[in-house]
């Protein structure tokens, strides 16, 4: 197969691939902005501050542990 005869199938694939794969159906309408969540950050910002707090638990145990063993109440 030529450069050119493989140009042209993915020429064709474009084209295919840009016509819209969904259709409204009959009755239906697009959804109004309106109904859309007016928070769209704020289940960014509760993960943000579950994994905030889990990792400063984690650098916490860690600390706590090390001091511990340092004081030699965990001493090997």
């Amino acid at each position: 197969m030529s450069n050119a005869a493989l140009l042209q199938e993915v020429e064709k694939v474009e084209e295919v691939s840009a016509t819209p794969q969904t259709a409204l159906l009959p009755g239906s309408r697009p959804a109004a902005a309106a109904e859309f969540d007016p928070h769209l950050l704020a289940t960014v910002f509760v993960a943000m501050i579950i994994a905030f707090a889990g990792a400063a638990t984690f650098i916490g145990v860690i600390v706590a542990c090390l001091a511990l063993r340092h004081t030699g109440v965990m001493a090997p």
